[in-house]
């Protein structure tokens, strides 16, 4: 199975900004990971955490689900507090340099895409932290990411 993310990915804003993510080998072979499971588990996510510079991200780790999270076929929440304490914990190790970056899930499909659901939350996580933001969606074949770096004024 190939990789659906590669260590480096970048895009131009409508406005001509460089915007850059970049993920470390730990990201990349725990979302490779959950790839492998997307079309015969139940959803699986977490939060996505990195460092942020300028127009650039680095997604340094990701947390997957826990005990007290709600998995199901087609549904993940994430309500475990063990993602907020590994959150805590590498932020703290890193001196504040490590924080978080975004949310991410799998999809039981091919090609995935944001659902009604998935937008909502996005929309109240965007409304309560401001940007940059970074969103994923993995699915069995490819990846859907979403990236908000700055807000429009």
């Amino acid at each position: 199975m190939q990789s659906i993310l590669s260590p480096r990915l970048q895009y131009l804003s409508e406005r001509g900004d460089l915007h850059q993510i970049f993920f470390s080998k730990k990201a990349l072979d725990d979302f490779e990971i959950a790839q492998k499971n997307t079309m015969m588990s139940d959803e699986n996510g977490g939060i996505i955490l990195g460092i942020i510079e300028e127009n650039s991200l680095y997604v340094e780790s990701i947390t997957s689900a826990c005990v007290k999270d709600e998995r199901a076929r087609y549904a993940f929440l994430r309500q475990d507090e063990k993602h907020l304490e590994a959150w805590s914990s590498i932020n703290s190790d890193s001196k504040g340099r490590i924080g978080y970056l975004g949310e991410w899930h799998s999809h039981p499909e091919k090609n995935p895409s944001p659902s009604k659901i998935d937008r909502k939350e996005w929309t109240k996580i965007r409304g309560e932290l401001g940007a940059p933001l970074l969103f994923i969606i993995i699915g069995a074949e490819t990846m859907y990411l979403e990236g908000i770096f700055k807000e429009h004024v």
